[in-house]
């Protein structure tokens, strides 16, 4: 069999539930020369007996002999993978069919370019379109991917597709200790190369009760902080603390001080300067600049509005607040 020129890796974990769409996603393809690397992390439910009820040449099944978890089930992806490039994919998403084509076409054009994500529709559990926010839109240029990166992580995994060779090589792959492993990963490859979205919807993310970023929601966000935390302190050469990262990650922004958001506006304006002096050669530092800015205005908004969160609308505020995040940023 030729070396195809994508592997798809999906790891999987008790999801007999939706994992069928998932996998028939990715057989119905438009794009076709890819391989399909599933594994199960030692699952207790009847994935094995789902995934094995397919007999298609493109499947490559394997198993953990226990359960190892995210970060490490997608190293050992990554290296048994044979594909140029790894498109990544949960088991309970749906891909739709023309992604692996659109992503391909425009990856293998750029040599800055190691990775291309797209944006998503949020379905429920019974595969619905979410209300309002069910099409999730993020960073849009490469200029303002890098600086959000900064922060925290604005990159959809299971819509991602990157240079296989470039992430084991360049960056080890996923680093195993962090809850958060696709922010921090991607925050490394954005300071060396051009990260890029394509403005179209490409998989649909599922919502559910069992969905890693609702079950883990508290230890995800705490590892997101740790991540920026370590990344701005390097910056600006000097320690900051973790409720000011919170306030710069925007996370639960409404539940510090006014006093605390001063802080975050003074370690913001050193941080964006060193931003754009570390930026790579083949941004634009001008949008990088109006990003800044923008981030800036944002801040200031959250100075206003915390005498609001502060008083007696205070909870009725915080609350909206907190579904509004919970669907931004799962």
């Amino acid at each position: 069999m030729k070396t195809p020129k994508i592997s798809v890796l999906m790891p999987v974990y008790n999801a007999e539930n939706f994992l069928k769409e998932a996998i028939d996603s990715i057989l119905n393809q438009t794009f076709k020369d890819f391989e399909f690397l599933i594994i199960n992390d030692a699952s207790t439910d009847d994935s094995k007996k789902i995934i094995m009820s397919y007999d298609d040449k493109r499947i490559r099944y394997l198993e953990n002999k226990k359960n190892l978890g995210v970060a490490k089930t997608l190293n050992r992806g990554l290296r048994l993978a044979k594909g140029e490039y790894l498109a990544r994919m949960d088991a309970d998403d749906i891909s739709l069919p023309n992604r692996l084509e659109l992503q391909y076409r425009k990856l293998k054009g750029d040599k800055n370019l190691a990775i291309i994500f797209s944006n998503i529709n949020w379905i429920n559990e019974n595969g619905k379109s979410i209300s309002i926010f069910s099409i999730y839109k993020l960073s849009t240029s490469p200029e303002e991917i890098y600086y959000d990166l900064q922060f925290r992580n604005y990159l959809m995994h299971p819509t991602v597709i990157f240079n296989r060779e470039t992430i084991i090589n360049e960056f080890g792959g996923y680093d195993e200790r962090c809850e958060a492993e696709d922010n921090d990963l991607w925050l490394r490859v954005s300071k060396k190369y051009k990260i890029v979205k394509l403005n179209k919807v490409l998989v649909k993310v599922r919502r559910s009760k069992q969905s890693k970023s609702v079950l883990f929601r508290k230890t995800l966000n705490e590892s997101t902080i740790i991540i920026a935390q370590n990344n701005l302190q390097s910056l600006i050469g000097k320690p900051i603390k973790a409720d000011v990262v919170s306030i710069l990650a925007d996370i639960n922004p409404f539940s510090h001080s006014q006093q605390k958001i001063k802080e975050a506006l003074i370690i913001l304006n050193e941080v964006n300067i060193k931003i754009l002096e570390k930026c790579p050669s083949f941004l634009n530092k001008s949008t990088i600049v109006k990003r800044s800015k923008s981030k800036t205005s944002v801040l200031k908004i959250y100075l206003f509005s915390s005498t609001l969160f502060s008083s007696m609308f205070g909870p009725i505020l915080n609350s909206i607040y907190k579904i509004y995040c919970s669907v931004k940023y799962s």
